[in-house]
């Protein structure tokens, strides 16, 4: 069981994801996990998520 989750809303954050993304893996603690909620986003914050690494779920509330 995962000790940490965080939750990260990114509706229209394409231009601040990665460095939020990378910050967040790159914490001491290894046993998180990342939830980014994607609820509409015209942005295209996908492009960000396929550039990162392993350890990120993403949850699309809107199709």
């Amino acid at each position: 069981m995962t000790k940490v989750s965080v939750l990260v809303a990114v509706y229209n954050t394409a231009d601040y994801l990665p460095q939020c993304l990378d910050s967040l893996l790159a914490q001491t603690m290894t046993d998180i996990e990342v939830l980014c909620v994607d609820d509409g986003s015209t942005d295209a914050p996908q492009l960000s998520f396929s550039s990162m690494q392993s350890g990120i779920s993403v949850l699309n509330l809107l199709s």
